[in-house]
């Protein structure tokens, strides 16, 4: 798998401070729907990463 560089959705619950990784809008918009979620309970972000050459391949 090459991963390279990308980005990941961040997702913090306010009521416990819990923090989240999403690596697809799909999975966080499916997380946020099965647990209900308004925009009050959470606070939402992104990080960019990118990985150097020596740790792409896995």
């Amino acid at each position: 798998m090459n991963i390279g560089s990308g980005y990941a959705l961040t997702l913090m619950l306010k009521a416990t401070e819990e923090y989240m990784v999403f690596y697809s809008q799909e999975e966080f918009d499916e997380y946020i729907r099965e647990h209900n979620l308004s925009e009050e309970d959470y606070i939402d972000g992104f990080i960019h990463y990118e990985l150097p050459p020596e740790k792409l391949t896995i």
